[in-house]
């Protein structure tokens, strides 16, 4: 079960990547993470809504900087931040509580990650939303509006791999403390992946993601409206014939030879198996040289020998 990105990290090229939670659904859907502390984790579900970023936010202080900010007149949507990765340490370590954290698995199906102008008649929040892949640059842009002043980052925070979801405000939204929560991206929510440096079981978090779930759908075949205000949107991973949602937990793991994070999932098994025997060939091959080395210097000590006769 892997999800061939655009974008790969080093490690990714030697066998890690990005895996979508169910076989069946790679086709359709992106799968983007977002990292989280357990305790941010665990309000997320409580609430079962996601905070969205407001531009004042933003942690870099060179983002949201174009050239020449008078051309901008909009004013920038709420947003939420997602990545395209999750093998790589340096996310865990920022957002993730150093590894403590966990990450949730959203997956939008592919078409919705086309660039598109948003439809103020769509019921589908997500089809209304604008996904936007930041573009990491030396130089600040030349923009005209919001959307893209907030697309453009340095070039150091590129192993981010970062897409931007830009939302319109809408009924389920909610504010606390001037903070703004949204439920339309629950319903999108497909699983979670716990932390290397977590004490939580696979078990325990299913367990709590259903919970969360279940206390916000008391009854699935009730025919909620999946927008309805009052309970956020329903999840639209369910299982084909008991209706239940089947979220997929992993367990992330400190990759055994490489600077990433991987999943225990049967293909990093096998992966790890290949780095083994590489690393094995490589021994063997150096062992080679090394004879072949010795075997040169004996054989030039000998010509060096009866050239002196």
């Amino acid at each position: 079960m892997t999800l061939n990105n655009e974008h790969k990290t080093t490690a990714e090229n030697k066998g890690i990547e990005e895996k979508v939670p169910n076989a069946e659904i790679e086709a359709r859907y992106q799968a983007l993470y977002i990292y989280f502390s357990f305790d941010s984790f665990c309000k997320a579900l409580d609430s079962w809504s996601l905070k969205a970023c407001q531009a004042h936010e933003v942690n870099d202080p060179m983002e949201n900087k174009p050239k020449k900010p008078s051309k901008i007149h909009d004013e920038a949507p709420p947003f939420f931040c997602m990545s395209k990765v999750m093998s790589n340490d340096a996310m865990w370590g920022s957002y993730a509580d150093r590894g403590r954290g966990l990450c949730l698995v959203f997956c939008f199906p592919k078409e919705y990650l086309n660039e598109h102008a948003a439809d103020s008649n769509e019921t589908d929040q997500a089809k209304k939303a604008i996904f936007k892949a930041i573009k990491y640059e030396v130089l600040r842009p030349d923009v005209k509006n919001s959307i893209d002043a907030l697309s453009s980052k340095g070039k150091y925070w590129e192993y981010e791999k970062e897409i931007r979801c830009f939302t319109q405000y809408e009924a389920s939204c909610h504010s606390i403390n001037n903070m703004l929560f949204f439920r339309w991206p629950m319903r999108y929510l497909a699983g979670a992946i716990i932390g290397p440096e977590c004490d939580c079981t696979i078990q325990f978090i299913k367990q709590k993601l259903h919970l969360a779930y279940k206390n916000h759908y008391v009854n699935i075949a009730s025919g909620l409206s999946p927008h309805d205000p009052q309970n956020g949107a329903r999840c639209i991973f369910l299982h084909p014939t008991s209706g239940a949602v089947d979220f997929c937990v992993e367990k992330a793991s400190i990759h055994p030879f490489l600077y990433a994070i991987t999943t225990k999932s049967r293909k990093d098994k096998q992966t790890c198996r290949k780095d083994k025997q590489t690393c094995r060939k490589d021994k063997q091959t150096c062992r080679k040289d090394k004879q072949t080395s010795w075997k040169d210097k004996q054989t030039l000590t000998e010509s060096e020998f009866f050239t002196m006769i």
